[in-house]
């Protein structure tokens, strides 16, 4: 038995999430994500290393891309472990071009994952979910989350979406309007 833990993606936008590409990983225990993630609502799944505790982790590896709907937009998740390090890591990476990023004009696409303190604009660099997977000491397993999110879709209308993005932008994510649209999506993404 390896290290292993969930990780539940949300997909808050108006389009599905589709699995475009992934198999099940080279030396993986489990590693079974969804082939959907529908509009506004979530999906979650167990993955496992092959490596145990205090194990070279080798070169455990497995990767899934989703593109939302027929679009262009994509991302790829990647979990592998590191015999530099002995650890085992969850990393994440978007493909949205810059057009699709910039918050100058709708739609802005935002994310969030654990251990994140604030939202941020979705770019093309990987971003690590954990450094370091671990199991629970109680025997439980650790809940990774994966958050992105199309800003307008949680707005009355372009304005408050533009507001929204102005904040983020600005880093004033402690203000009245960004607090209650991540109030709105943590209501509505189930």
């Amino acid at each position: 038995m390896g290290q292993g833990a969930m990780l539940r993606i949300y997909n808050g936008t108006p389009m599905n999430v589709r699995k475009t590409q992934g198999g099940p990983g080279y030396q993986m225990n489990a590693w079974g994500p969804p082939d959907n993630v529908n509009a506004k609502s979530a999906q979650q799944f167990y993955f496992e290393f092959n490596q145990g505790f205090g194990k070279e982790p080798g070169d455990d590896k497995a990767e899934v891309w989703y593109n939302l709907d027929s679009t262009s937009l994509s991302c790829k998740i990647t979990a592998s472990g590191s015999n530099d390090t002995g650890m085992f890591y969850l990393n994440f990476q978007l493909g949205w071009s810059n057009s699709d990023i910039h918050p100058s004009s709708l739609p802005y696409y935002i994310f969030w994952h654990s251990g994140m303190d604030k939202w941020k604009l979705i770019d093309h660099d990987s971003h690590s979910i954990s450094d370091n997977i671990e199991d629970g000491d109680d025997g439980k397993y650790q809940i990774y989350e994966l958050k992105l999110v199309q800003i307008r879709a949680f707005c009355k209308d372009d304005q408050e979406a533009i507001n929204v993005g102005t904040a983020l932008v600005d880093d004033n994510q402690s203000s009245q309007v960004f607090q209650s649209f991540i109030n709105r999506v943590n209501n509505n993404i189930k």
